[in-house]
């Protein structure tokens, strides 16, 4: 993961004395007196998390031996999002509660907020991946939704009658960030957007948009005018998405233990080689 150009060691040390920089950095600005997650333990993490957003790229066998299609790739499937999304709770977990995570906060299981994770994203079965880009209309979503659940539910047997209930509930927390596990499950979905739009980026497959596309929502175009990066009036989504977690959106609010901003530079260095320009102008 990473270049190939200069030595490789001294690149290492350069992202790591800038993770523990701009991490401090963040600190001051979320105003959460963390405790800085370490950074050995970060990197190894994000490379962990770089293979599994690779896995999601590989296709089955048998898409191209039984005629379903001629690609190479996979491009990012919902059910490969949430596998990520799986991926990057766990170690959030482990890091905050040790590897056996018998004691979680509220008394929920981990059964449990594996199982809001994987579900999270179903109704998009029934109504599609809608961008989370401020241009939709999110009560219609969040009913549209909460049917879904409540039929996903009826279909468990009675012995998970109370599982169920937690399940339900956490799905609430987690889209009303109204509970420090609710925000954990939030922002694990959301940094996994950022990783994989980054990991396209170390490929050299840019996911890019423009402001004249007509995809391209409000908030699309704040962003594009705060990017660092001009692909001939093309931007990065994982600029603009950082820009949305950073900026726009505030969501280091949310991130009480600093464990997911932590990936999302540690990983963005890895990538990039720096950090952004529009981020470090907060600093000063």
């Amino acid at each position: 993961m990473g270049y190939n150009n200069g030595n490789r060691e001294n690149r290492i040390l350069r992202n790591k004395a800038e993770y523990q920089r701009i991490m401090e950095q963040e600190d001051k600005l979320a105003k959460k007196c963390w405790q800085i997650p370490p950074v050995n333990e970060i990197f190894k993490t994000a490379e962990q998390l770089h293979e599994i957003a690779e896995s999601s790229s590989v296709l089955r066998s048998y898409n191209g031996r039984y005629g379903l299609t001629s690609n190479k790739i996979a491009y990012e499937s919902v059910g490969a999002h949430s596998n990520l999304c799986c991926a990057i709770l766990d170690r959030c977990l482990s890091y905050l509660y040790g590897p056996t995570l018998y004691s979680i906060p509220d008394g929920y299981t981990y059964r449990e907020l594996m199982e809001v994770i994987r579900r999270h994203d179903l109704p998009e079965n029934v109504i599609g991946d809608i961008p989370d880009n401020g241009a939709g209309d999110a009560d219609t979503k969040r009913k549209a939704e909460m049917i879904y659940f409540q039929h996903f539910k009826s279909l468990s047997p009675f012995r998970e009658y109370e599982f169920e209930d937690n399940v339900n509930r956490l799905l609430i927390e987690m889209d009303n960030q109204t509970s420090f596990i609710g925000k954990l499950l939030y922002l694990a979905d959301k940094t996994s957007a950022l990783i994989i739009t980054l990991w396209h980026d170390q490929k050299g497959r840019y996911p890019l948009m423009s402001p004249d596309s007509p995809a391209v929502s409000g908030r699309d175009r704040a962003e594009m005018k705060l990017c660092d990066y001009d692909f001939n009036g093309h931007y990065r989504a994982s600029e603009m998405w950082a820009i949305d977690f950073f900026k726009m959106r505030n969501l280091t609010e949310y991130d009480d233990t600093g464990y997911y901003t932590a990936l999302i530079v540690a990983y963005t260095l890895e990538v990039n080689g720096c950090w952004y320009k529009w981020r470090e102008k907060d600093y000063i």
